[in-house]
């Protein structure tokens, strides 16, 4: 079956693609690029640059912009899945939705309009089992955006790994957040993956912070392509 990967740049949607190829024929990613972080169904900060990660899996990819106003976003996702079903031949659309009813919902009742199966393997699983899949299999991970009591600037570019992973478990247990971010309470990009032909590296970036809201982005600016068998010299 030939699906597209709906992906935000982080590492949920790209777990899901990655799993899914397994099984499937993945034909294209998918991205819509909302007008403002408001948006209720998809990721605001760098998701532009989901094109350099098409190149590292070498697979293309269809991009739509949107309002980011409620409901009518997923006006745009619907016509970016008909341009897909023409020139992809797509039958399933995979996303990385895990918790969120009103995501799943409402992806669901699109795939059954247009005649699509919704992949969706993260479906309930429990948070740490999908923070277990991306440690596992080696996905690197970066923080790009923190928004909840407990996450602080410092979290901002860094890696996601085991000791970051216990910090967020922490957390979860004093300040009732979601421990894979799907509450808003933080956003990663994926530099590489088992998906990715060759790895992304961040060549420059730039922190956001907000005292007020003490929430704060990573904004990639720069990012180059390495071969997997690339080692930085210290």
């Amino acid at each position: 079956m030939r699906f597209l990967a709906l992906i935000s740049g982080g590492k949920d949607s790209m777990l899901v693609a990655w799993l899914m190829s397994k099984r499937h024929e993945l034909a294209c990613l998918g991205t819509i690029i909302p007008a403002s972080e408001l948006s209720y169904m998809f990721h605001y900060i760098n998701a532009h640059l989901t094109l350099f990660q098409s190149l590292a899996a070498e697979l293309p990819i269809c991009v739509a912009k949107s309002s980011g106003v409620k409901e009518a976003e997923l006006e745009d996702l619907k016509g970016l899945l008909k341009y897909a079903k023409t020139k992809f031949g797509i039958e399933a659309l995979s996303c990385g939705v895990v918790k969120s009813k009103y995501q799943y919902t409402r992806l669901l009742k699109l795939c059954e309009e247009l005649e699509l199966e919704l992949l969706a393997p993260l479906w309930n699983k429990r948070e740490e089992e999908v923070l277990e899949l991306l440690l596992e299999n080696r996905f690197e991970v970066i923080i790009t955006r923190v928004a909840a009591q407990g996450l602080s600037k410092a979290m901002l570019g860094k890696k996601l790994n085991t000791e970051l992973v216990n910090q967020l478990i922490r957390l979860r247990g004093r300040y009732k957040l979601s421990l894979i971010g799907e509450g808003g309470e933080y956003e990663t990009f994926v530099l590489d993956c088992p998906l990715f032909k060759r790895r992304l590296e961040v060549v420059r970036g730039r922190v956001e912070w907000d005292e007020t809201t003490q929430s704060g982005d990573y904004i990639i600016e720069s990012l180059r392509m390495r071969s997997k068998s690339f080692i930085a010299t210290p």
